[in-house]
């Protein structure tokens, strides 16, 4: 019963099965087609980085870190600079959205040793995720998806986006410094005798390398089935832990976006935009705040060879509105509070026009 009520209170699960209802209803002829619209190679890869990160945040290796890094911190500026490189770094990683299922408890338990509201740094520890995993194909789930349709090597991926991702990091400390004053909090106690499970920790670091290496060159089919054994295994409990309703929302909407683009007007519509370059910029960026930047990438993917520039305006499109990207409802999921979705709007959506209008000044100048 409990699983169940999770499951309804899932609002993104429940309206991308409620997508698919429709979508059955209205064009049952796409039924047959539903498998094949699923990219199970991405799929199989999320579930294993999955395992390795809940495994990492299980180990509690993240939160010694964390809490010997803040320990020495003095200024409020200075805190909310470290939590949002923080997170910006360990999104390339470990993928936003679990970045900031680590983060996100994380900065709350601090709040006590802070005057004011601490939930401010949680928004631009949300917009950090964004900007910092756009850089690597296994940041996030969009990036996976491209980066293997795209068919290039892992680092030739990083090149490709590591205009827009320092564009991004500018910004971001730009904001940081602008928002924050430095003004002094109290000085922070943090708990020193934290436990860490070393061997979780050595196993998932090792064979969180080992699929990236794996992936790089095409040899996942065989370290993937490796890796459920190995947490068979030695961490059983972190099955347990896995948000595996996040990864049902994933297949969910490769059948949704995928069968989108199969119905006649929306492909007549899309084909004739011509998606490549500013188009597929403008497209991606919009559509992302709307439908979030998973399902932009996966509908429009359909309709684009350009795909640097399609991964361009997904990973600036995670910005914006609360929708726009899966790790701004985990953020939300956190925090629950109307108020806050006002706030995030406020310096989310800003920072977003910013970076879509600097990426399209970018692209114009120095990629058309």
């Amino acid at each position: 019963m409990g699983c169940l009520k999770n499951i309804m209170r899932d609002y993104v699960l429940i309206s991308s099965i409620l997508l698919l209802i429709l979508i059955t209803a209205a064009y049952p002829y796409l039924v047959n087609q539903y498998i094949s619209f699923i990219s199970w190679n991405t799929i199989f890869i999320l579930a294993a980085l999955f395992l390795i990160t809940t495994a990492i945040k299980d180990s509690r290796y993240l939160d010694i870190l964390s809490a010997k890094v803040v320990e020495n911190v003095k200024t409020e500026r200075n805190l909310s600079l470290l939590l949002v490189i923080l997170a910006f770094t360990l999104s390339m990683a470990i993928t936003n959205d679990v970045t900031l299922l680590i983060l996100v408890p994380f900065t709350l338990s601090l709040q006590k040793y802070v005057a004011k509201d601490i939930r401010k740094m949680i928004i631009f520890e949300t917009i950090a995720v964004n900007a910092g995993s756009a850089l690597t194909p296994i940041g996030n789930p969009q990036n996976i998806y491209l980066w293997k349709i795209w068919n290039i090597g892992f680092y030739e991926f990083m090149l490709a986006l590591l205009p827009v991702w320092i564009l991004m990091l500018i910004m971001l400390v730009i904001f940081v410094f602008l928002v924050f004053p430095s003004k002094e909090i109290e000085k922070m106690t943090v708990e020193r005798e934290m436990k860490c499970d070393k061997f979780l920790a050595t196993i998932s670091v090792i064979m969180l390398i080992t699929l990236i290496i794996a992936m790089d060159a095409g040899w996942e089919i065989y370290v993937i089935p490796a890796v459920f054994c190995v947490y068979a295994i030695y961490g059983r409990k972190v099955y347990l832990h896995v948000d595996w309703a996040l990864l049902l929302v994933f297949l969910i909407f490769f059948v949704d976006f995928n069968a989108l683009g199969h119905i006649p007007f929306i492909r007549n519509f899309l084909a004739s935009r011509s998606l490549n370059g500013l188009n597929a910029i403008f497209y991606g960026s919009v559509f992302s705040q709307f439908m979030s930047n998973v399902p932009a990438a996966v509908l429009l993917a359909n309709f684009t060879v350009d795909y640097r520039a399609l991964a361009y305006s997904v990973s600036i499109g995670g910005n914006g509105t609360i929708i726009a990207s899966l790790a701004n409802l985990i953020s939300l999921r956190f925090v629950k509070d109307r108020k806050w979705i006002l706030e995030f709007h406020k310096y989310s959506i800003i920072y977003f026009a910013i970076t879509f209008l600097l990426t399209y000044i970018f692209w114009e100048f120095f990629c058309a």
